[in-house]
């Protein structure tokens, strides 16, 4: 069975389970490809021409991956099963659009299985029917239930630190991308308040107006798939932004700078990610329930250097 895995997670989470040589594409650079698997890059740096119906395409690519997805490469690996998150509201319906495109473009039955992640539950729900898509059922629902339980563990352990602040995760500066998703679950599983459920905004864009009027408490700043350092680089770009100096969480030095490359990956990595967040909230230093110098956290002078200089 031949795989596309368009998310970094599904690929996570089937090479854990033993299922990573079958994967043959991806939207993202494969950080440590099983043995002797070849994965190939399915995306462009650039738009390039395309054989399809540009309509019909685009409503394609525009629904499985926020990528610059390559038919042409999609066609040349031949999947028999895509796992995306799909972007369109009615899932249901564009999965059984898209398998009649694929169908008539391709010449071949193409499946596609939504494996999109706006829950906690659905967390533990996509880690579990990808271990057992897998052949390891059992396995995946140990992973599952030990996520569950050492959430539950830091919750009870740090709720009394983290009750009532208002918490805001950025995945991008320049422009501001708010993160919500199962975010707004874990932050209130910990006792605090996300943006989005503050706003009572689930399903619209939020913005950096929407953070300077909530008063955020906590600020955590990771960059999808960046290093510790690239996101400590952004605080130049956040203290040019109206209101920064005012923010509770600038003002108390509660400013994290974090890598992204775990906190946005459900599956075996989960937990690294969530640690950050836990630490976060609750006001512990690295090292405590994470790694040792897994994130940095801005103190006040650091903050407020530009203000004495």
């Amino acid at each position: 069975m031949k795989i596309v895995a368009l998310e970094p997670y599904a690929l996570d989470i089937l090479t854990s389970f033993g299922a990573g040589l079958n994967i043959v594409g991806s939207a993202h650079q494969v950080e440590t490809p099983p043995n002797g698997a070849h994965v190939m890059l399915l995306t462009n740096e650039q738009h390039q021409e395309s054989p399809y119906s540009e309509s019909d395409a685009r409503r394609l690519v525009q629904g499985i991956t926020s990528k610059s997805l390559d038919l042409n490469k999609l066609k040349r690996v031949e999947p028999d099963i895509i796992f995306a998150a799909i972007r369109e509201l009615d899932s249901v319906g564009f999965i059984t659009w898209a398998q009649d495109y694929l169908r008539r473009e391709l010449g071949r039955e193409v499946k596609i299985k939504d494996i999109s992640v706006n829950s906690l539950e659905a967390v533990y729900q996509v880690i579990q029917e990808l271990g057992a898509f897998a052949g390891n059922r059992t396995e995946a629902r140990k992973l599952a239930s030990h996520i569950k339980a050492q959430l539950m563990y830091w919750a009870d352990s740090f709720f009394d630190r983290c009750r009532g602040k208002q918490v805001v995760v950025l995945s991008q500066v320049d422009p501001i991308s708010i993160e919500g998703r199962w975010f707004t679950d874990l932050i209130r599983m910990f006792g605090g308040k996300a943006l989005d459920q503050m706003l009572e905004r689930k399903h619209l864009g939020l913005t950096w107006s929407d953070v300077v009027a909530a008063r955020a408490d906590v600020i955590i700043v990771a960059p999808e798939n960046g290093t510790i350092n690239q996101s400590v680089e952004l605080l130049p770009l956040l203290q040019a932004l109206p209101g920064w100096d005012d923010l509770p969480a600038v003002k108390r030095g509660e400013v994290i700078f974090a890598p992204g490359v775990d906190l946005y990956r459900p599956g075996p990595r989960f937990l690294k990610g969530a640690a950050i967040v836990a630490s976060a909230m609750a006001g512990l230093d690295s090292g405590y329930i994470t790694d040792r110098d897994e994130y940095f956290r801005v103190r006040y002078l650091e903050l407020h250097r530009h203000r004495f200089l």
